[in-house]
């Protein structure tokens, strides 16, 4: 579950415990949830209690709806979790810039050594 809404899950939770109501039982709910990779997803979420003797069971269907791409981010901007085709185009972008910074400093400092040694 994207960070963003795990404080919120988390109070949902409470509220049903402590109320034993809540509107997104029995309903489809669109929500953002996480592959087992840590990839972000849009989906639709259907959650049912099955009543038991002694207690109760809760499950839920999760239905991944496109493949398209997100990047989800709390009120501050700070990102909470990133699609997969985000985070692979980020990760090959910041490998590139990270060797071209590498390739950058090794010109630089073999530049100085070469001059050092002119003057």
């Amino acid at each position: 579950m994207p960070g963003v809404f795990a404080t919120h899950h988390d109070e949902i939770l409470k509220t049903f415990y402590n109320k034993g109501k809540e509107t997104s039982i029995n309903n489809i709910m669109h929500t953002w949830a996480l592959d087992h990779k840590g990839n972000c997803f849009s989906c639709n979420v259907f959650v049912k209690i099955i009543p038991a003797i002694k207690n109760y069971q809760i499950i839920s269907l999760i239905h991944k709806i496109n493949d398209n791409d997100y990047i989800l981010t709390d009120y501050d901007g700070q990102i909470s979790a990133i699609g997969k085709k985000a985070a692979e185009y980020l990760v090959t972008e910041q490998n590139k810039i990270i060797i071209g910074l590498l390739i950058f400093g090794r010109f630089v400092m073999l530049f100085f050594q070469f001059f050092e040694c002119k003057f």
